[in-house]
C-alpha cells in the first residue's frame, strides 16, 4: 500500500512540477512579448491594427528566412554552423551528391 502511495505522491508532484514550468514558461513569453510590445510601440494601437503590423512583421521575417535558404544556402549553412544549430558532419558535399 505505501509503494502505490508513494507512487502516487510523485506522479502529483510531477503533475504540479511541469504546470509551474508551463506557468513559469508562459510568464517567460508574456514577459518578452511585452517588452516587444514595448520597443515597437505596438501597446498603444488598437487590437486589430496590432494584428495587422504582426502579420506583416511575421511575413517580412518568413521572407527573409525562406530567401536565405533558397538564395544564400552557403551562408545559411555557415551561419547554422556557427551557432552551432547545424553539424558540418551532416552535410554532404556537392560532390557526393552528385555520385549518388
Amino acid at each position: 500500500v505505501s509503494t502505490q502511495f508513494s507512487s502516487i505522491i510523485c506522479a502529483s508532484h510531477t503533475i504540479v512540477a511541469s504546470k509551474e514550468m508551463l506557468q513559469m514558461i508562459m510568464k517567460w513569453l508574456s514577459y518578452w512579448y511585452l517588452q516587444y510590445e514595448l520597443i515597437t510601440c505596438i501597446y498603444m494601437f488598437e487590437p486589430w491594427e496590432k494584428k495587422l503590423l504582426n502579420g506583416i512583421i511575421v511575413m517580412l521575417l518568413s521572407l527573409v528566412a525562406y530567401s536565405s535558404y533558397m538564395y544564400l544556402p552557403h551562408y545559411t549553412v555557415s551561419l547554422l554552423t556557427e551557432l552551432k544549430i547545424l553539424q558540418m558532419d551532416s552535410i554532404r558535399t556537392e560532390s557526393q551528391l552528385m555520385d549518388s
